[in-house]
């Protein structure tokens, strides 16, 4: 009698076990991000931003006005990354030539060197979240832009106001990493 009770509690033991190794794999795979939903929240970030600046645009043609909308957009893109236990980076640079303004705005955690080629010459060090507006006489330019520190180029004419983005998120075992100018 006494090896049926032990036999049926080694039995129960071993299906418990059983049924936790099973329950644990299973919420794994129902859980693990296999980074599509990541890559997608990345490629959602990245096409969004030009929206974003038009949107400000449309509401008050001000560099200052952009430049804010860009941040808080920056801002929220980086607050739902931490909670996903990924790193953010961006650098936006936007010209408005009608108003013959560029401004850059760095929202990495580093400083970034920025050289502007072309139509506007300049190279400026640039500090993590921080931004910078350079002057230039009004009209179309067409310009190279350098992230001397990232190691990104990319030469394009603005007649009308446009946006470079670069950005990168990453996590430990994962990196995304685009730019792109509308």
């Amino acid at each position: 009698m006494a090896l049926k009770g032990q036999s049926f509690v080694l039995m129960a033991i071993i299906f418990s076990s059983i049924m936790i190794l099973l329950a644990v794999n299973l919420n794994f795979h129902t859980f693990h991000d296999d980074g599509s939903t990541i890559r997608d929240f990345y490629n959602q970030g990245l096409s969004q931003m030009p929206g974003i600046f038009n949107q400000a645009l449309e509401e008050n043609s001000s560099t200052q006005n952009a430049k804010q909308s860009l941040y808080s957009y920056n801002r929220y893109l980086d607050r739902e990354t931490q909670t996903r236990g990924l790193d953010y980076n961006t650098v936006n640079i936007f010209l408005l030539p009608e108003k013959g303004k560029l401004t850059v705005i760095n929202y990495q955690d580093r400083s970034e060197t920025i050289r502007v080629d072309g139509d506007i010459n300049f190279e400026e060090e640039v500090l993590g979240k921080q931004y910078y507006t350079k002057d230039f006489g009004s009209g179309e330019v067409e310009i190279t832009v350098s992230l001397e520190d990232t190691g990104v180029s990319e030469s394009f004419n603005a007649s009308s106001p446009r946006i470079f983005t670069y950005m990168q998120m990453s996590s430990s075992s994962e990196n995304w990493v685009n730019h792109e100018v509308k």
